[in-house]
């Protein structure tokens, strides 16, 4: 298959990252159904469903959407983490979990996020707009998420990073894990975090242990947010 390549310099000495990022290139609409073909004959035997990333020039923009409908209907978790036009159309099918970054929503929103009360009044957009849950990143800054009724500020862990490419999916991973398992949001973002530490304590991105993860969620800070 096709694939476009990405190459990530690392420069160790002064923590410098260079990234260079070949755009994609447009897909047919019947590739695309053939996609969401697969995606629903897995949803047959999975428990959750992850949409992450951009999707190509062209694409419907109602492809997340989609997604988050067929997972809805198979009982699954739905999570997009996406921005723009798609993450406003999977809203209508109301995922139970959004997160973009904090860069990926002001551009959504078109508006400036850096102040603590803009951000929150875009998250409840977001769930006013049909997400049940949503989690704002900020690289290793902070982490905001609100279910609904509840805000969760989350301190992610200190560390020396080799290389954070992989670990807003390290994030997710670890996320859906716990939200699988029963914790609450912000248990599971505290979880997310450490796994995201851990994974750019490594050059390789998704080179992470448990027991790394485990030690780092430790050191994760969680507090609830009393409502507004």
């Amino acid at each position: 298959p096709t694939t476009r390549l990405c190459v990530t310099a690392n420069n160790l000495t002064s923590g410098e990252q260079t990234e260079l990022v070949e755009e994609s290139q447009p897909v047919t609409g019947a590739q695309y159904e053939k996609l969401f073909a697969i995606v629903k004959r897995n949803l047959l035997r999975s428990r959750a469903l992850v949409m992450a990333g951009t999707l190509t020039p062209g694409a419907p923009v109602s492809f997340y959407a989609r997604c988050v409908a067929a997972a809805s209907q198979a009982g699954c978790l739905s999570i997009v983490d996406a921005q723009g036009l798609a993450l406003l159309a999977a809203l209508k099918a109301k995922p139970s979990l959004v997160k973009p970054n904090r860069r990926e929503l002001a551009d959504t929103f078109q508006t400036n996020l850096d102040e603590p009360a803009k951000l929150k009044r875009a998250m409840r957009d977001l769930a006013e707009r049909g997400a049940e849950r949503v989690v704002v990143t900020a690289g290793s800054q902070s982490i905001l998420a609100f279910d609904g009724s509840r805000f969760f500020h989350v301190t992610p862990p200190k560390i020396m990073s080799l290389n954070s490419i992989g670990s807003g999916d390290s994030f997710t991973a670890a996320l859906t894990w716990r939200l699988l398992a029963g914790d609450d949001l912000g248990q599971a973002c505290a979880w997310g975090a450490a796994a995201g530490a851990a994974n750019a304590l490594s050059l390789m991105p998704g080179q992470l242990e448990k027991k790394e993860v485990e030690k780092l969620w430790k050191r994760t800070r969680m507090r609830k947010i009393n409502p507004e």
